[in-house]
């Protein structure tokens, strides 16, 4: 700074000396304020990777108590099963609903390759979503899964109409066999 006293110094000195001390100031709390909130940063970032290994191994004692209480429900099931099953045995009888299949575990029946159902399609004749799976289901297949995905490409493909919705035609028969 200035080597003067401040009674010898001017106006101009006094007012350059006052300014140079205020923007060292400025500089020491700016200074300050950086350290604090780098210490702050660094304390987030501490607790942040706290809270995740919480999370985490709230996470992985949940899966592994989800895991154990559906393999004692499994259990729990199996037992009962297993003690209707000897009870229909030794009264003879078999309760249909006690085996349900789903739709892919009906006996023989396999899923119908979508190009299939063009081929049991009269020509000219009106469909509707129930009767292209009854057709399926009289051919012993399984309609296909995404019947409804492959009448919409077919339509667009030109081999079938859709004169209102949820009603297909067939268009001609030559189309379909070119599919």
């Amino acid at each position: 700074m200035f080597d003067k006293p401040l009674a010898q110094m001017t106006a101009a000195e006094l007012y350059e000396a006052a300014r140079i001390r205020e923007t060292e100031e400025q500089r020491k709390a700016q200074a300050g304020l950086l350290e604090s909130l780098r210490r702050l940063r660094e304390q987030r970032k501490v607790l942040r990777a706290e809270h995740r290994g919480q999370l985490a191994a709230l996470r992985k004692r949940h899966r592994k108590e989800s895991r154990d209480l559906e393999k004692a429900q499994q259990e729990d099931y199996a037992d009962i099963d297993k003690r209707i099953g000897d009870l229909e045995t030794v009264l003879q009888i078999r309760s249909q609903q006690t085996v349900s299949r789903g739709p892919d575990e009906q006996g023989d029946a396999t899923p119908m390759r979508p190009k299939e159902i063009l081929h049991l399609m009269a020509p000219g004749f009106p469909y509707g979503m129930s009767d292209l799976r009854d057709l399926a289901i009289a051919a012993n297949a399984l309609p296909p899964r995404n019947l409804s995905q492959s009448l919409a490409y077919f339509r667009r493909q030109g081999y079938i109409d859709s004169p209102r919705r949820g009603v297909y035609v067939r268009i001609d028969a030559e189309m379909t066999r070119a599919a």
